[in-house]
């Protein structure tokens, strides 16, 4: 099966990564110049999330994963 023929648009999603709102947004603002003299819908910018999760986990003295409390229920 070859598409060579169709007629629906190919999509392609370019991905950018920056901790910089500024520096992101000021590459997805300007159309790309690089399509030629094809007709391209643009979309974007899409928020992506930012916040990093800290897990934090108690260890024994000596390195094993058990309690450095002791529990009275146990």
């Amino acid at each position: 099966m070859e598409n060579s023929d169709s007629d629906e648009p190919e999509k392609k999603r370019p991905h950018l990564n920056s901790l910089s709102p500024t520096m992101a947004r000021s590459s997805t603002t300007s159309p790309p110049n690089n399509h030629g003299d094809k007709r391209l819908r643009v979309k974007g910018p899409v928020r992506m999330p930012t916040k990093i999760l800290h897990i934090t986990t108690r260890k024994s003295p000596c390195g094993e994963g058990m309690f450095t409390v002791k529990c009275s229920c146990c």
